[in-house]
């Protein structure tokens, strides 16, 4: 709780593995693919993206805070291109739903951004519809509203 990753707590009691050494942790790990940091304070993400800024590494100030590392040109963005490239798929017939400051290059890359009802206003600003929140199954409805052909046209509803 004094990481204020309040809706989240849950899924990280769950899935999550706390170190209390990073470098040591990485070593008996066979590939990190996204690493998260938490902190107590904004002004402590703000310290820690100054100082890794420098390294080739995509940094994101994900939540208030918190921010997540990956390789240089990593993100849900860079994901979505390469699967659609794979899948044949043109990106303008691709979909993307998301709510926070790392989905906003998926989003962006999107034929189709969608935005959850509890989006941060940054990624409402770049979606053309809204689904429910995290708490109301909003990638359910949306989902079910692609498959029946209601996002056709591009007005937020």
């Amino acid at each position: 709780y004094d990481y204020h990753i309040g809706q989240y707590y849950d899924l990280f009691a769950r899935t999550s593995k706390l170190v209390d050494n990073i470098s040591e942790a990485a070593e008996r790990l066979p590939e990190i693919v996204k690493l998260g940091l938490f902190f107590r304070k904004p002004e402590e993400v703000r310290t820690a993206m100054d100082i890794l800024s420098s390294l080739p590494l995509t940094l994101v100030w994900q939540e208030q805070t918190s921010m997540e590392i990956t390789a240089p040109g990593v993100s849900k963005g860079s994901g979505l291109i390469s699967l659609a490239e794979y899948l044949h798929i043109p990106l303008g017939e691709t979909a993307a739903i998301g709510d926070s400051i790392n989905d906003l290059p998926m989003l962006q890359a999107a034929g189709l951004p969608i935005a959850m009802g509890n989006a941060r206003e940054e990624v409402l600003r770049v979606c053309a519809r809204v689904t429910g929140d995290n708490g109301h199954n909003g990638v359910g409805q949306a989902a079910i509203t692609l498959l029946r052909g209601r996002f056709a046209d591009t007005d937020k509803s």
